[in-house]
């Protein structure tokens, strides 16, 4: 039943239940760069017995058929460095993926548990008819403990079947959220180049993104959602995106426009970030750098006041609106990158760190509103744009005082 082609599934679920909750033991996609992938069949459960690693726990599957869909919401339990991509099953430590022994696995009806080997956390799963219940329970003294949860994971996954997903906070005790597959219709055609396939920066890239327009696609929906509320919202199309893989003793930079966007990543930088052989923190650095890049290929301009080599409040609000995305998305190392002091004229992560300031504490839509304040306040300035996005009279210094006392970089 779980090998070969017997298509089923060792989780738990209820008699006409909404909700199958078992483990997925590996990614493959529907096509890479557009060939179909054979093995992707494979997994029409998400499961399958031969498998030694375990990608993580998701909430709906099939059973028994002879065609793969669904396997959302997949959470993993995860302790140590950060890693937010699954890794293979040919190396899982460069991801959150976890071995598992066979020995550890219970399975009956309406439960199902296995201890995952790499971390030692003990999985427990069960069902309702319509919810999934998990338990984790850590090994004492583990650091870092922490679940990953992916909102884009799917079976028979394909470049476009999530493309919208929203996770908010409620309260201390409740987390809502929401899937939509709209988004992606508005990046068109990637192209992937890599200049310098004989670097070392550029065998440590593929190493640990083997499907590089996946990757790319699946950082855009995250942009796009952290600077619009729905993907019916003004995005900008963005028709061809060439993304290259350059030796280059620079970082990365945009160039482009009009729906053609050319964005290069510098091999030198993937090296230098592979220190002691840390592939979280090339992971890590190239999503967040990314994020920015990305950001400049969808967010909204300000109107009325220039170019951006024109007036310079035209790229403090672009590069801080880019920083405020990664920020936000959780592309910076939180306070060790937050500058001190300063002023949010000087751009970037000045206003990056404001504005992801602004959003936790004002208003959680905060950044979607000031990128539609480009659209809404003609002509753009600070303080229309700020009065604009919080729906009362302010400035940005009062704003920029309020948040330096906050974060104890000024005293009252």
């Amino acid at each position: 039943g779980t090998s070969g082609m017997g298509h089923t599934f060792p989780g738990a679920c209820a008699p006409f239940g909404a909700v199958q909750l078992s483990p997925d033991t590996d990614t493959i996609p529907h096509n890479v760069n557009g060939q179909y992938q054979p093995h992707t069949y494979d997994y029409c459960a998400g499961y399958r017995y031969d498998d030694t690693t375990i990608v993580g726990f998701s909430h709906t599957h099939l059973s028994g058929t002879g065609h793969s869909d669904l396997g959302d919401l997949l959470i993993m339990p995860q302790t140590g460095a950060l890693q937010l991509n699954p890794g293979t099953r040919e190396n899982p430590d460069a991801g959150y993926r976890q071995r598992y022994d066979h020995a550890t696995e219970q399975a009956r009806p309406g439960y199902y548990e296995v201890t995952l080997a790499d971390n030692g956390v003990r999985a427990q799963l069960t069902a309702t008819p319509r919810v999934g219940v998990h338990c984790y329970t850590f090994p004492e003294g583990a650091e870092a403990q922490r679940l990953i949860l992916d909102l884009t994971h799917g079976i028979y996954n394909y470049d476009t079947k999530v493309l919208w997903s929203s996770l908010r906070v409620e309260n201390d005790t409740l987390l809502t959220g929401t899937e939509q597959n709209r988004w992606d219709r508005h990046l068109d055609q990637i192209i992937f180049v890599n200049q310098a396939p004989q670097t070392q920066g550029s065998a440590i890239y593929h190493a640990l993104i083997p499907n590089p327009d996946g990757y790319i696609r699946r950082v855009a929906r995250e942009v796009m959602q952290c600077l619009y509320f729905s993907p019916s919202d003004s995005i900008p199309q963005l028709r061809r995106l060439r993304y290259i893989l350059k030796d280059d003793p620079g970082i990365s930079a945009k160039g482009g426009g009009g729906g053609f966007v050319e964005i290069f990543y510098s091999t030198r930088h993937v090296e230098r970030s592979f220190v002691n052989q840390d592939t979280a923190r090339v992971d890590f650095e190239t999503r967040g750098v990314l994020l920015h890049e990305l950001t400049h290929a969808f967010q909204l301009e300000p109107q009325g006041i220039g170019a951006y080599g024109e007036n310079p409040v035209v790229w403090q609000l672009i590069e801080g609106t880019a920083d405020a995305v990664r920020v936000a998305c959780g592309g910076f190392r939180g306070e060790a990158d937050r500058p001190k002091g300063g002023n949010y004229t000087n751009g970037y992560r000045h206003v990056g760190y404001f504005f992801d300031w602004l959003r936790r504490t004002k208003d959680k839509d905060f950044i979607r509103k000031i990128n539609r304040s480009c659209l809404e306040v003609v002509p753009w300035s600070w303080d229309a744009a700020m009065s604009y996005a919080l729906g009362r009279k302010c400035t940005a210094d009062e704003l920029w005082h309020e948040y330096q006392v906050a974060v104890g970089d000024v005293k009252e």
